[in-house]
């Protein structure tokens, strides 16, 4: 039968891990596979989607991805049944972050002590969603682990950021934070760092977390925090937010700050890069394989922090390179890229997969070098970057400037010639979006205008500053 189910503890609207058994659903349905989410604790809202683990029928035929993520008293059951399982691990927090949360500790401790004494031979086979997680289920004993990211769709936000590498003017510098109120997550080093800032004479800056609450007491501590420090005005506890809300605060912000002490992927992390927003995270966890070397911290003194926030919002050309360096990180998480590691683990398991995925990217050869392959420049669709234009012109094009006039008249005569031409708006500071209303009454140069540096064989540069 091609059947693989999932099965976790419990699913609640905008939890990671429920968004990962969704976009897993996706990839198994596009393989072929029927397949269900079956769980104990519903979200109403999710109702429709996920079905009660009491309507699940157990067969020898079928497969079940069995998630874990925190103790729960259904595994018993489970591993009675007949089905070929295999273990799916999210991580689970070490108890001693929870010692204001008596209930959150005892089921971290509960759901390790159930990873310890599973049998390991009832698993066909186990995949984690990050190295720092496959590593702890290799200590404890299971054997070929796979490392598959399967936690966050990126194809969610192929809408292009418009933020791209300039952040808007007039509006505060908004720092972002997004996860629980939980003290694993460490948002009072955020309120302290940002208090920092301020003494350094910052002005015109906000401090945003969104996030459910999941210790009351933490959430408490923050509020009385707050207010002694007087930063009432400038620090939003935007609760738990819609998709819609999410996406706007990972649109307007300037910076995303995480100074979690633990983390065993970091999806929000992720989110925030898809929408080129630049990254700093402390290098807890997983943090290691979920983000570029560029955006890990070493440290968490509040002034040196400080000093790199400064200097990202004062140094244009430095944010471009963090984002550049966070697009070509995001090549990992591609969706396509993930569906061919799920299709090869289940390979790997036995499993025959009815429609097998096609490669995870295009195959396009170098026109500079036939012994090498092009990536895609961009993660959120990457068929533009392989789209050979012959020449890119670099600069501006979009107004009465003398040399966007002298690059649309280049470009216009390069096309009277024949040539395959495009456009990507830039300047010496940086990458910008173009006003195509300027364009408007230009359709010629309209048409060849590019939201990225699409591939050429020849790209000219006329900017000022110069930039290689």
């Amino acid at each position: 039968m091609n059947v693989i189910h999932q099965f976790t503890p419990s699913v609640a609207y905008g939890d990671g891990v429920t968004g990962g058994l969704f976009f897993t659903q996706t990839l198994l349905r596009r393989f072929g596979f029927t397949s269900e989410i079956y769980a104990h604790h519903i979200d109403p809202r999710l109702a429709t989607k996920v079905h009660p683990l009491s309507a699940y029928l157990p067969c020898a035929d079928q497969t079940l991805l069995f998630h874990h993520s925190i103790g729960h008293e259904h595994d018993a059951l489970i591993l009675s049944w007949p089905d070929r399982l295999i273990l799916v691990y999210h991580n689970i927090t070490p108890e001693h972050f929870f010692a204001d949360s008596p209930h959150l500790a005892a089921a971290c401790t509960w759901g390790r002590d159930q990873l310890k004494r599973w049998p390991r031979n009832r698993f066909l086979g186990a995949y984690a969603d990050s190295d720092y997680n496959r590593d702890e289920l290799i200590r404890l004993g299971y054997r070929d682990v796979r490392t598959i990211p399967l936690l966050v769709d990126l194809s969610r936000f192929d809408t292009p950021s418009p933020s791209v590498f300039t952040p808007p003017k007039g509006d505060p510098f908004t720092i972002l934070f997004v996860g629980r109120m939980v003290e694993n997550k460490c948002q009072d080093q955020l309120i302290d760092v940002l208090d920092e800032l301020i003494l350094r004479k910052v002005t015109n800056i906000r401090l945003v977390l969104v996030g459910g609450i999941s210790s009351v007491p933490y959430q408490n501590a923050l509020q009385s925090k707050i207010a002694a420090l007087g930063l009432s005005n400038v620090v939003l506890l935007a609760g738990k937010v819609s998709d819609e809300e999410l996406r706007r605060w990972y649109v307007t912000a300037d910076l995303y700050l995480s100074l979690s002490e633990h983390e065993g992927f970091g999806m929000p992390l992720l989110e925030a890069m898809a929408h080129d927003l630049p990254v700093l995270a402390y290098d807890a966890g997983a943090l290691i394989t979920t983000l570029p070397a560029s955006s890990l911290l070493l440290f968490k003194a509040p002034g040196r922090i400080a000093e790199k926030i400064i200097e990202i919002m004062g140094n244009p050309a430095f944010r471009r390179d963090m984002i550049l360096s966070q697009r070509d990180h995001l090549h990992r998480f591609h969706p396509l890229s993930l569906a061919q590691e799920l299709a090869d683990f289940l390979k790997q398991c036995a499993i025959t997969i009815p429609n097998v995925p096609r490669t995870p990217y295009p195959v396009i050869l170098n026109p500079m070098n036939e012994d090498t392959l092009l990536i895609p420049y961009l993660i959120r669709d990457p068929s533009p970057a392989f789209r050979n234009t012959g020449i890119r012109i670099d600069g501006p094009c979009d107004s009465t400037y003398s040399l966007a006039l002298v690059n649309r008249e280049l470009g216009r005569a390069l096309m009277e010639q024949g040539r395959e031409l495009s456009f990507f708006a830039t300047e010496g500071p940086g990458d910008y979006r173009p006003d195509r209303e300027f364009l408007a009454g230009d359709p010629q140069i309209l048409e060849s205008l590019s939201d990225y540096p699409l591939h050429a064989h020849t790209v000219i540069r006329n900017l000022y500053p110069p930039r290689v």
